[in-house]
């Protein structure tokens, strides 16, 4: 079962996410889907991973997380007010608070004794650690660098396209590459502007990279293969490329 909670910014995102996490350490399911109070929750938070966006939500959950089961456990130094997750709690797991109390307390414990294993991390800390994990199932070296910035991909993507058309084996779709790369250059020699697509401090590389990573969003993802398809006909890119020249 999935549940999803909608909810704009402000509107307690953290708290909610906050207390299914607790709800998740301290109770367990049936099959009929009702929760029950764990006899013993330490060492639960090994099964449960909570995955956010940012480094500044990671830590604010957290937090609150370890401060409200402290408050639950009654553990909290100073703090005399009741968790206000504490009568939610009660009525899904229907135990007694000082039941609460005890589960808490040995939740706590044992998610501070084990805090390697506390999993909240955003989403890209978390990909990364898979990555990791299956390094050599993925083919990758131990030294792999991760990029999280599109452009510098696809800067060394056209980087290696241009010098694999300078020096590598030509076939038909190189060839035609070339002739398409060649009528570019011949169309900005006749606009009197530089025609140099080989430099790369060159305003042309720039917009290039550009170009690509601004037709590569989410609507290209969805329909990448049908447009793979559509330009893999080369009659049908030229009619295409001549028709949008026309109108220009």
């Amino acid at each position: 079962m999935i549940n999803i909670y909608k909810a704009s910014a402000g509107s307690g995102k953290t708290f909610t996410l906050a207390r299914e996490y607790i709800k998740l350490l301290l109770g367990r399911k049936d099959e009929s889907g009702r929760y029950h109070l764990r006899k013993s929750a330490n060492g639960s938070h090994r099964s449960v991973l909570a995955i956010t966006f940012t480094n500044k939500a990671t830590e604010e959950m957290k937090i609150r997380i370890i401060h409200e089961l402290a408050v639950i456990a009654g553990l909290e130094k100073g703090w005399t007010k009741t968790s206000p997750y504490e009568a939610d709690l009660c009525a899904a797991f229907r135990c007694t608070s000082e039941d609460l109390k005890a589960a808490a307390a040995t939740a706590l414990r044992g998610l501070l004794y084990d805090f390697n294993f506390f999993s909240v991390s955003t989403i890209d800390s978390f990909f990364q650690l898979i990555l990791q994990s299956f390094a050599r199932e993925a083919e990758v070296s131990g030294n792999y660098e991760l990029e999280l910035d599109d452009k510098g991909v696809i800067g060394m993507s056209v980087d290696k396209l241009l010098q694999d058309l300078n020096h590598g084996e030509q076939t038909a779709r190189t060839n035609y590459l070339i002739n398409w790369l060649s009528s570019y250059m011949t169309h900005l020699i006749e606009d009197g502007r530089t025609f140099n697509i080989f430099n790369r401090s060159s305003y042309i590389h720039r917009d290039l990279i550009s170009f690509i990573n601004d037709i590569t969003d989410d609507v290209f993802r969805e329909n990448e293969s049908r447009l793979m398809e559509y330009f893999a006909d080369e009659k049908k890119f030229d009619n295409f490329k001549n028709h949008i020249y026309n109108i220009i």
